[in-house]
């Protein structure tokens, strides 16, 4: 919207501003559209996104398509992808399994934090978190290094993806869970609490690595 303004000799320059300011800051136009911005954080492992958009009952939030907020996800989501730890070892175990880095890359964000020596209460190890008796059939333990530990875990979810017909949430699910608790509760996701969250924090992770590229 163009304004134009004309000075009066009988309006001073301080009276000018004034009105200057009221039109472009104070008008309902321009505060809607202050309000449209985001502001977009790296916090940890996790990008915060504030103002401008809504969150669930976990404190995730959810995108809203804006241009303003798109430009600045962007920026922050490239810096992230190329910063992120075990990057080489990820695309590699990607290139090998047909997924992608970046769900990957969700992935041992929720499960370890990009943590290579992550240990969890169960025994779940390293960086994808897997549980012993699926490290000894991948034949891969704690100790072994990034690149086998990650590309087992990649192995693991295309199996998972592969046994529910491609379905991402379903796999995810039985990632946290376990195929058969999937299956349990006739291919949906277990109403338990952790498995819920988890899945809903991985898609958080990789919609956050993934979108607007």
């Amino acid at each position: 919207m163009l304004v134009t303004i004309i000075c009066h000799h009988g309006v001073t320059m301080k009276s000018f501003a004034f009105l200057l300011f009221f039109l472009l800051v104070q008008s309902p136009v321009c505060k809607a559209a202050q309000s449209q911005l985001a502001l977009v954080k790296e916090e940890a492992d996790e990008i915060i996104i504030q103002n401008g958009y809504d969150e669930d009952a976990d404190g995730l939030a959810i995108y809203a398509d804006n241009n303003n907020a798109a430009t600045l996800i962007k920026a922050s989501t490239k810096k992230r992808m190329q910063d992120l730890p075990f990057q080489h070892e990820v695309v590699a175990a990607a290139r090998q399994t047909a997924l992608t880095p970046a769900l990957l890359h969700a992935v041992i964000a929720t499960e370890s934090g990009h943590k290579l020596n992550a240990v969890s209460p169960k025994g779940a190890f390293g960086l994808m978190q897997l549980m012993p008796a699926t490290g000894r059939a991948l034949n891969v333990g704690p100790l072994d290094a990034a690149d086998r530990q990650i590309l087992a875990g990649a192995t693991y979810l295309k199996r998972l993806l592969n046994d529910f017909d491609g379905n991402l949430t379903l796999a995810l699910a039985a990632y946290n869970a376990g195929p058969s608790a999937v299956k349990k509760y006739q291919n949906r996701v277990p109403p338990y609490e952790e498995t819920q969250r988890y899945v809903r924090r991985v898609y958080y992770h990789f919609k956050a690595y993934t979108v607007y590229d």
